[in-house]
């Protein structure tokens, strides 16, 4: 149980589930295999840093194993318990800096599709291209930060891997770019024809308000305020010890996760950052002392 047997199995299940995909029979399979490929990349990642957060909390045997203990336990490393895949994906993004570029729901329709070969060998056709995808943007960033090059995880798949990843990207610009054009007339609609700027500040000055947890970026639509939402954290901004939280530059950071607007109501992932020039980490005004300081209340809550 470590991340280099699971990154190595997690790379034999997606070959086996390209083959099957560029063979255009047998796709019940490759959807199988991208959902069990995922997964375990998602684990390997996890493992990096400590086999134990794979397991699950209750198995004991699993602990055990994954703590260089197994020999107190008669039962075997493949009985081990696991977490869902789901929760390793959330584990995950509160490790990777950015996060993963894909929402929960899009990796849940994944795993279900996975689970619908497995318990019902019953899968929808059309949707095999899709799950490819969405296992590619999981794996590609854990990749990196495993170390494994795309070329040793992909192999005589690289060349299918762009390519999937340039259409991709060729549609998510047209769907971009119909979200501003939609969001420009969401904004006309609600100030009415003949709107002037002192219509538009009063709006933005009604919607103008930023959780702690937020942070504002001019909106590519309407050039208003808009909401980054994400991930925060207490990261080290130097190249000092990680560990000595005593010394060096630390700073509340936010990674987004999605980008919201009040006044035109465009809402935008994190996979349209770059299409749309928002920041994929920001450097928050939070105290990092205060901002990690345990929360009062929680002694008295036991």
């Amino acid at each position: 149980m470590n991340s280099e047997m699971l990154i190595a199995s997690s790379r034999r299940w997606m070959s086996a589930g390209l083959e099957a995909f560029t063979r255009g029979s047998d796709l019940d399979f490759a959807v199988h295999h991208f959902g069990v490929a995922t997964e375990h990349a998602l684990k390997a990642f996890l493992s990096s840093y400590h086999p134990a957060l794979v397991v699950d909390a209750n198995d004991l045997a699993g602990l055990l194993h994954a703590t260089g203990h197994g020999a107190l336990t008669s039962t075997p490393m493949a009985g081990s318990k696991t977490i869902q895949a789901t929760a390793a994906f959330e584990r995950c993004n509160q490790l990777l800096k950015p996060p993963i570029p894909v929402k929960m729901d899009v990796l849940k329709s994944l795993l279900n599709a996975r689970n619908g070969v497995s318990h019902l060998g019953a899968h929808e056709p059309d949707e095999v291209r899709k799950h490819l995808i969405t296992s590619i943007r999981v794996i590609d960033p854990l990749l990196v930060s495993l170390g494994v090059t795309h070329s040793d995880f992909w192999g005589l798949y690289r060349d299918l891997h762009d390519e999937l990843l340039q259409k991709r990207a060729d549609e998510l610009k047209l769907a971009y770019m119909a979200k501003i054009v939609n969001a420009k007339n969401v904004l006309a609609s609600r100030l009415g024809p003949a709107w002037d700027v002192r219509d538009l500040a009063r709006l933005t000055a009604e919607l103008a308000w930023i959780d702690s947890d937020e942070e504002s970026a001019p909106c590519p639509a309407c050039n208003m305020e808009g909401r980054l939402w994400g991930n925060t954290s207490v990261d080290r901004q130097d190249d000092g010890d990680p560990t000595d939280y005593n010394t060096g530059d630390w700073a509340v950071m936010l990674y987004p996760l999605g980008f919201s607007c009040p006044v035109c109501q465009l809402d935008l992932e994190i996979d349209e950052f770059e299409l749309a020039g928002l920041p994929t980490e920001v450097r928050t005004s939070h105290d990092p002392v205060e901002w990690s300081m345990p929360d009062e209340d929680m002694g008295r809550d036991r």
